[in-house]
C-alpha cells in the first residue's frame, strides 16, 4: 500500500527486486549460453588430450573477453533505444540501432584482425607454450 501511495504523491514507481531481473535475464542467459559453448569444447576435448583441453581453454578466455566487449555495446544500444521507443522516438530508436550495429560490426573486424595479426603474441601473452601453444594456434 505504501509504494502505491508514494508513486501517486511522486510520480515514480519503485524499482522492484523482480523488475530489475525481469529485465536483466536476458543478458544472463545469453551469457551462461556463450559459457557453455566454451564448456562443451572442453568437454569434447577431454577424450583427445590435456593439452588440447587446455589450448582450448585459453582461447576461449581471449573470445569471450571479445563477446563481453561486444555485448556491452549491443546491451547499452538496447537501453538506449527501448528508452526512446517508451518515448515514442521511432526515429531517433532506429538511428541509434543502426549505429549500434555500425559500432559493433566495426568493432568486430577489429577484433577479428587482431586475432589474425596478434593471435599468436596474445596466446603467448597468456603464458602457453610448446605443444599447447600450437594447439591454439591451430
Amino acid at each position: 500500500m505504501d509504494a502505491k501511495i508514494a508513486e501517486r504523491q511522486t510520480g515514480r514507481r519503485e524499482i522492484s527486486a523482480y523488475n530489475l531481473f525481469a529485465l536483466t535475464w536476458p543478458i544472463f542467459l545469453e551469457l551462461l549460453l556463450f559459457s557453455l559453448i566454451g564448456i562443451t569444447d572442453t568437454f569434447m576435448l577431454s577424450g583427445v588430450s590435456d593439452q588440447a583441453v587446455s589450448a582450448v581453454g585459453a582461447a576461449n578466455q581471449l573470445i569471450f573477453i571479445a563477446i563481453l566487449i561486444l555485448e556491452v555495446v549491443g546491451n547499452g544500444a538496447s537501453n538506449v533505444v527501448a528508452q526512446y521507443i517508451g518515448s515514442k522516438k521511432m526515429v531517433d530508436a532506429a538511428r541509434v540501432g543502426a549505429v549500434a550495429i555500425t559500432l559493433n560490426l566495426l568493432i568486430g573486424i577489429v577484433i577479428s584482425v587482431g586475432f589474425v595479426l596478434f593471435g599468436n603474441a596474445l596466446l603467448t601473452h597468456v603464458n602457453l607454450q610448446g605443444e599447447i601453444l600450437a594447439l591454439a594456434q591451430s
